[in-house]
């Protein structure tokens, strides 16, 4: 992850992509994603967008379980997405809450 960073994981779920853009999140389980809000850039022309969104995190094992008592409710996400005039995502700015 970071600056100037790049990957495709095709269509995925919120998760893989977190988990691709950095190993802080390889063993964080996201449960409950629940957008609160989403925003227009009045001057691109419709083609940028801001999200507000919660997300209910847990730590796992390498087994998969959850580790009890590091359940992490509300985690604020705020995302900013831009679409090219096919529609298609050029970029993905991500900015989570990571003091939760």
């Amino acid at each position: 992850g970071g600056p100037g960073v790049a990957f495709n994981v095709g269509p995925a779920p919120y998760s893989t992509c977190m988990k691709a853009d950095s190993s802080a999140w390889q063993h964080v389980k996201f449960k409950n994603f629940r957008l609160k809000g989403v925003s227009m850039d009045v001057d691109s022309g419709g083609k940028s967008f801001f999200l507000e969104s919660y997300i209910d995190i847990v730590a796992m094992r390498s087994d998969g379980s959850e580790v009890p008592g590091t359940a992490v409710y509300d985690m604020t996400d705020f995302m900013k997405i831009v679409f090219d005039d096919d529609g298609k995502v050029v970029e993905m700015v991500e900015y989570p809450d990571t003091y939760a």
